[in-house]
C-alpha cells in the first residue's frame, strides 16, 4: 500500500511535534527544580527568539508568492498568487504584533498573561493543577475553568516553577 507524500509528511510532523513536546516538557520540569519565586520581585517574560520563526515563515511565503505572481502569465494563477501573498503577509504582521505585545508577568502571587487584546490573570490560590505539552500550559483553576498560556516564552521554567509552587501550596 502506497501513501501519498502529503500523508507521510503530515505523519512525520505529528510524531515530531509529540516528541518535541515531551522533550521540552521534561527539560522545563528539570530546569524549574532549583527556582524559587520571590513574591516581592516583578518578573516579566517575553517570547523566545525562536518563536519569531513563525511570522518570519509567513513573510518568506509572502515573498515567494509575490515573486510567483510577478512572473505569472496566467491571470487566474496571478490572482491566486496575490491572494495567498496577502494572506501570508497579513498573517506575518498579525503574528509579529501578537508576539511583540506578548508578556507574562509574575508578581505578588499572580501570573498575568497579555498578548494583543488577550488578558488572563491566574492567582496562586486559584491554581488547582496544571499540565503542559511542551508548547502550551493548561492551568486547571478552582472554578473548573482551564486557562491556556503559551510555553514559548524566554525562561518558561520560571512559569513552571510558579505553577508547581501554586499547585503544591494547597
Amino acid at each position: 500500500m502506497k501513501f501519498p507524500v502529503g500523508v507521510i509528511g503530515f505523519g512525520i510532523f505529528v510524531v515530531g511535534s509529540a516528541i518535541f513536546g515531551q522533550i521540552r516538557a521534561a527539560h522545563l520540569r528539570q530546569a524549574s527544580e532549583g527556582i524559587s519565586i520571590d513574591p516581592s520581585k516583578k518578573t516579566v517574560l517575553r517570547y523566545a527568539v525562536w518563536a519569531y520563526l513563525v511570522p518570519l515563515l509567513g513573510f518568506g511565503w509572502a515573498a515567494f508568492f509575490a515573486h510567483a505572481a510577478l512572473s505569472e502569465s496566467n491571470q487566474v494563477r496571478f490572482k491566486i498568487d496575490i491572494v495567498v501573498f496577502l494572506i501570508c503577509l497579513l498573517g506575518g504582521i498579525f503574528l509579529c504584533y501578537r508576539f511583540w505585545t506578548g508578556r507574562v508577568t509574575i508578581f505578588d502571587g499572580k501570573l498575568i498573561y497579555t498578548e494583543g487584546g488577550d488578558y488572563r490573570e491566574v492567582t496562586a490560590n486559584d491554581v488547582r493543577r496544571f499540565s503542559f505539552n511542551g508548547l502550551t500550559f493548561l492551568v486547571k483553576r478552582r472554578s473548573d475553568r482551564i486557562t491556556r498560556i503559551p510555553a514559548t516564552f524566554q525562561h518558561s521554567e520560571i512559569i513552571v516553577a510558579f505553577l508547581e509552587q501554586a499547585a503544591v501550596d494547597k
